[in-house]
């Protein structure tokens, strides 16, 4: 299996975060219930981390159209390949 993480650091300053994040939210569970997203959490108050059962090109999409992403929430993001050396997705 292939996998990559997306981290955020998020502008929690942004008007109407709340909103946005609550789509973000609904959008990481419908990937979830598909079975690409492995698991997702924040970092501290003001970041997150997904990681996706994904090829590159696949989790850029995914991260395009995160609702977080798209209305411009983030301040920081990076897609990063992850190879899973011990643990259940090993």
């Amino acid at each position: 299996m292939v996998i990559h993480t997306i981290g955020y650091e998020y502008d929690t300053q942004l008007e109407g975060f709340d909103e946005i994040r609550a789509k973000h939210r609904e959008y990481l569970a419908s990937l979830h219930a598909d079975g690409e997203l492995l698991a997702s959490g924040p970092w501290g108050s003001t970041g997150g981390l997904l990681v996706v059962a994904a090829e590159e090109d696949r989790a850029e999409e995914i991260r395009a159209a995160d609702p977080i992403f798209a209305a411009g929430a983030t301040i920081k993001s990076a897609i990063r390949p992850w190879k899973v050396t011990l643990g259940p997705w090993s």
